[in-house]
């Protein structure tokens, strides 16, 4: 889950803090760092978390615009390209996933307007709508899609 480059960070992090602080106390310094990189996998977990919750919004966003009174053609037959994306479903389908989300008590539940808002600019993203536009679906497509789209997300999100 984490590689080598987020751990040096953290060591030279923690070596540097503990070298300023003078103290020499290297198992209290040890047990920060630890929970420190146990903090650093549970946001890693959130990451997965969020874009399987964006996936599911649209699934569901889909289905209930088939239910509207005067639903157009694009209502009743919606482009479900991002729904089924392939790694997705892969991801979906990782019950080592599931099983730390679930033992980490992470969730988006109180979090629906942020996933409905980060949907909707999506849907406006030239990134999407390349993706949807084209025809062939492979597993890398749709693997370089939520690596451009995580890219495109953290652009809207510091705004």
């Amino acid at each position: 889950m984490l590689n080598r480059r987020h751990i040096r960070i953290r060591v030279l992090q923690f070596v540097y803090s503990w070298h300023k602080s003078n103290t020499g106390d290297i198992a209290s310094l040890e047990k920060h760092f630890l929970k420190s990189l146990n903090k650093i996998e549970e946001l890693y977990h959130l990451l997965l978390l969020y874009i399987l919750e964006i996936r599911d919004f649209a699934e569901n966003f889909s289905e209930d615009s088939k239910k509207k009174q005067l639903p157009s053609q694009n209502d009743l037959n919606p482009n479900k390209k991002f729904v089924n994306n392939l790694f997705l479903k892969n991801l979906r389908d990782n019950s080592d996933l599931t099983i730390r989300v679930n033992s980490l008590k992470l969730s988006f539940s109180n979090e629906n307007l942020f996933i409905k808002d980060i949907y909707f600019e999506m849907l406006d993203s030239k990134i999407y709508k390349e993706y949807m536009n084209n025809n062939k679906t492979t597993y890398e497509d749709d693997k370089k899609f939520i690596i451009n789209f995580k890219k495109l997300s953290e652009m809207v999100t510091k705004d």
